[in-house]
């Protein structure tokens, strides 16, 4: 498999039929850029209820890192958190 610089923080293209393992991946590397970084990461989800279900278990995953997890959706606006 070649990553190129996606491990380094550099683009990724991945593509794979459905229920192959994309959500993960991004995951992944976006746990691993925001751990290194220091800063935030932001997932773009096509419907607000999936977006919530994310949200909700991106938490549980993540609470015992010591990473704050939040979200927004529809017509809300960003938290101010989220902003700085």
């Amino acid at each position: 498999m070649q990553t190129g610089g996606a491990l380094k923080g550099g683009n990724l293209r991945y593509s794979a039929p459905t229920s192959a393992g994309k959500s993960p991946v991004a995951e992944i590397l976006a746990l691993k850029r925001v751990l290194q970084t220091k800063r935030k990461a932001i997932f773009i989800l096509p419907i607000v209820s999936v977006a919530q279900e994310k949200m909700f278990s991106l938490k549980v995953m993540y609470s015992g890192l010591g990473l704050t997890v939040g979200g927004f959706m529809g017509a809300q606006t960003p938290p101010v958190a989220f902003r700085e």
